[in-house]
Order: C-alpha cells, then structure tokens, then sequence
C-alpha cells in the first residue's frame, strides 16, 4: 500500500477519494481523514461503522467501466506514446470510436421493432383489402425468375406498338402501375398495343444485391425482352427505378429504344430537394452489418422526417379534399393502402444508392462505374428520353431530372386530388390519366431507334 499513500499525497483538501471496498482500511480512511480529503470508500461485508453513498459508487463503477473499454485499444493499454498530450488525444479518439459504436447499436438494436413493424402494417393492409380496398391488377405471368426480380408480362398477344418495361422503385411494391382499371399504367400501355412488361423486385435472402447486381439483373431482363421481340424496348421508370433504368440505359444505350422518366432524379447534391438530409445520416442507420435487407419502416422514417408535408400532411390534407370525390377517395385509400405494403430492399443496395449517388453524385459526373464501364448522365444524349416531372416537387425536383438531360420532352404534372402521395400522382392521378399519358404513348409511339 506505500505506492497507494503516495498517490494519496496529490490529492487536495475539499476533494473526494473514490474507491472500492479492496481499500478499505483504517489507516487509508484516516490519512484521507488528516489530509482534508473526503473518504467514499465501498465498505467491506463485515463492517458496519463505515457508509458509502450508493450513488457515488454507481459513478464509479462507470469510471471503471469505461477505463476497462479503452484498454482494449492496446495503443492505450500499453502506452506507446511518451508525451502526455499524445496519449491523451488517442484515449479521446478511442472514447469517440466507443460513443460512434454505442450510437450505432442503439439504432440497429431497432431493426427487429421496424420489421415487426413492416409486417403489422402488412396485416393491417390485408385487412384493408378485405374492406374492398384490394387493388384491382390485371392478369399477368411470370417469363423470368432471378435472386433479386422476377420480370412480369401483362397478356399474351405480342403487341403492335413495340415491348416496355417498366422500371418501379425497388423500395415499394408495384402494383401501383397497376392500381385500378381506371387509373393503370399497365392497361393504357396494352390498350394502346405495347407489350408490357414490369420488373418486380423481389425481396428476403436471395436479393441482397448491390447496385450493380440490380442494373445487372435489369439488363438481363432487357434482352430477355429484346430477343422475344426483336428489337430495343422502352424503358419507362418512376422514382429510383427511374434512376436504375437511366443507369442500365447509360452503360447500353444501343439496347434501349426510348427512355421515360416519372418524378425520377438523376442529378443530387444541391438538386436533392427534401431527400438530401439522408446523406446526413452515418451509414450504421442503414443496415447492422449483418442484416441483408433494411425494414421498409426504416426508410418511412426517414422519408417523413425528411419531407414531412408530402409524406405525412400531404395525404391528410389529400384525403380531406377527396372527402367530397368518391372516386378521388376510392382512389386515395387505395394508395395508402399501398404504402402499407412494405418492401425490405436490400441494404448493399439503399448505401449504395445513397453513398454513390447521394452523397457523391457520381451519376450525374459521369463517374460512376458499373461492369468496368463508365455510366454516366452524358451517354443519355444517344437516347430519346421523356420526363414527366412535378414542378412543385420537393421529393423530386424538376432540376434533378432535367438537367443532365439533353434536350428531353418534357410533360408536367399539375398536383391534383385523390392521389394520396403526390409523388405518385403521375401514376394514379385521374388527369395525368386523361391529359398525360394520352401524349406520353403518342411520343412513344413516335419514330423509333434503328436496331
């Protein structure tokens, strides 16, 4: 204990010494004593003159804690640092790095609350379709299975017009191309004689592809349909499918006769619109490290938090409106029923999304590479493309789809009611129905690529 007494010594009157019951010794209490220096020390099992406050010793026990976690950095166990300023700055570093891994846990200690939350909010949707609220699809089989998508073909008969695909978000399910026979993707196109084809992302095990597994799964699905027809299809995405099917057009624009663009961004960075804040969030948000796919709730969250008047006001005040439609409002339920079937994409997939395009914008800097090729916004100039954008959008906004973009024929969508999210307003708005899509299939209808 002679070492003990000597550290002692530094100790100022009006100070508090702090230790376990192992030191709990009459000549340590007393030379605390004589010193001026409170004693708090954790008495033994056998004594019973001495207290200790409880609360004191909680707070040292997270001193010890904490001193035992920054050991296990061995620059710090065995102090290869001779000034004191440089071992001091490694054991802040090392208190970040414990901070940065508690944070983390916490978040991906949720993870199982938010896809027990995607499957209550499914159960609630089937619930709804059992009130009537069921989306009514046309009939479809499936001519390819791949891990990450099946690729649907809506009808048998080979149309006249030429083959689509349809590109939907890998973040929801797609059916809401197909919502009702009044306001369907889908059905405009058979009716005007395309052949229609849809990408339908799978999700669980089997999809935990990247970026480029996706593009690469689209593309497998565009020569698919390339050969049964004999010719390029057109390309028709929303949203980040929309950015998927630009992507797989860029690295091949020889295979893609036409390109259409629904609210789909290209360019980020400053023309993020409300979706910029994600890139605030440190990668550990998106996935565990272990987990292969991130809960449709997690990316709810973050898209109310980010823009809140069109993912969560926005359909309240929508619903409002259409109280009085009862076509508005069918078609409005239905959307939110939608929006209840939640879709758990895979995690390589959103970071890639995020860091890649987000955060780097490499898309739009014809920097990115995919199958060792350059896939950039530039290689689009080779492609008719057609953008339908909203121009009030914040979720979308118009300078990110158009501006790397030359010259494209541009169709606005005005907001309207009944939509329920006006981010998919092009899709299920009863005028863009009657007004858009009428223009949309003429200009596709237009002259096409030579093979």
């Amino acid at each position: 204990m002679s070492g003990f007494a000597v550290l002692l010594g530094f100790l100022l009157p009006k100070t508090m010494l702090l230790v376990d019951r192992g030191y709990d010794a009459h000549w340590i209490g007393e030379l605390a004593r004589r010193q001026g220096v409170r004693a708090n020390i954790a008495p033994k099992r056998n004594r019973s003159t001495r207290s200790a406050s409880a609360r004191t010793c909680v707070a040292r026990n997270l001193v010890e804690r904490f001193v035992n976690k920054i050991k296990q950095c061995c620059r710090i166990a065995i102090r290869y640092d001779k000034l004191a300023a440089s071992y001091l700055a490694f054991v802040k570093l090392a208190s970040i790095r414990i901070c940065v891994l508690i944070e983390s846990t916490a978040w991906n200690s949720m993870f199982p609350m938010f896809f027990t939350s995607d499957v209550l909010r499914r159960s609630f949707g089937r619930l709804l379709d059992h009130a009537g609220l069921a989306p009514q699809e046309a009939a479809w089989h499936s001519v390819l299975k791949q891990s990450d998508l099946q690729l649907r073909r809506y009808g048998h008969d080979a149309g006249t017009a030429g083959a689509i695909l349809i590109v939907p978000a890998p973040i929801k399910r797609p059916y809401i191309f197909d919502l009702l026979p009044q306001v369907s993707v889908v059905r405009r196109l058979t009716e005007a004689g395309f052949s229609v084809y849809l990408s339908d992302w799978c999700e669980g095990e089997g999809a935990s592809g990247d970026l480029g597994a996706s593009v690469g799964s689209l593309g497998i699905a565009l020569e698919r349909i390339a050969s049964g027809h004999g010719r390029a299809p057109i390309l028709i995405g929303h949203s980040l499918g929309g950015t998927l099917a630009a992507i797989l057009a860029a690295i091949e624009p020889h295979r893609v006769d036409k390109l259409v663009l629904v609210e789909a961004p290209l360019r980020f960075g400053e023309q993020t619109g409300a979706l910029r804040s994600i890139t605030a969030y440190p990668d550990s948000w998106l996935s565990d490290g272990s987990a292969q796919s991130i809960p449709g709730s997690v990316l709810d969250v973050a898209s109310v938090a980010a823009a809140p008047e069109e993912f969560s006001l926005g359909r309240w005040s929508d619903a409002w409106a259409s109280l009085g439609d009862v076509e508005a409002l069918a078609i409005h339920a239905r959307v939110i029923r939608w929006s209840l079937d939640e879709f758990a994409p895979p995690a390589a997939l959103i970071r890639n999304v995020v860091d890649l395009l987000y955060r780097q914008d490499q898309f739009a800097r014809n920097e990115l590479r995919l199958f060792g090729r350059v896939a950039g916004a530039a290689s689009l100039a080779e492609i008719p493309v057609a953008a339908i954008v909203d121009h009030t959008s914040r979720v979308a906004p118009p300078a990110s789809t158009l501006e790397p973009l030359r010259n494209p024929t541009v169709f606005s969508y005005e907001p309207e009611i009944g939509v329920g999210l006006q981010h998919v307003g092009p899709l299920v708005g009863r005028r863009a129905h009657r007004e858009i899509w009428p223009r949309v299939i003429e200009w596709m209808r237009g002259a096409h690529r030579q093979s």
